[in-house]
């Protein structure tokens, strides 16, 4: 019997994004925060890779957290920052709002 249904999609275009970039001689790394959600560890990961750019992948509901994560990384390290996923997809109009450098549609 089911006790616990969890609807959690790989970070497909994440992973595909991270493949791209090695292909071409950047190193990339991902940080899933649904298997990973401890923030130190994401805070942790951030300072000792000190990454020039940092990519979410953001649905509706995870906005928020998003938006939190971004401003709790940015007292770390300078980087610049990129948003894609159903959110930004479906709202485009909503990048100005959101304090990213950058958005992906699509």
């Amino acid at each position: 019997m089911l006790k616990h249904l969890i609807n959690v999609s790989p970070p497909g275009g994440l992973k595909w994004i991270q493949a791209f970039l090695k292909s071409k001689g950047y190193e990339a790394r991902l940080f899933d925060f649904y298997l990973d959600p401890s923030l130190n560890g994401l805070i942790k990961t951030v300072k000792s890779f000190k990454p020039d750019v940092i990519g979410f992948s953001v649905s509706s509901p995870a906005l928020r957290n998003a938006s939190m994560l971004l401003r709790k990384l940015k007292k770390h390290q300078s980087f610049y920052s990129v948003i894609g996923g159903p959110h930004l997809s479906t709202n485009p109009q909503f990048l100005a709002e959101l304090n990213y450098y950058y958005g992906i549609v699509g």
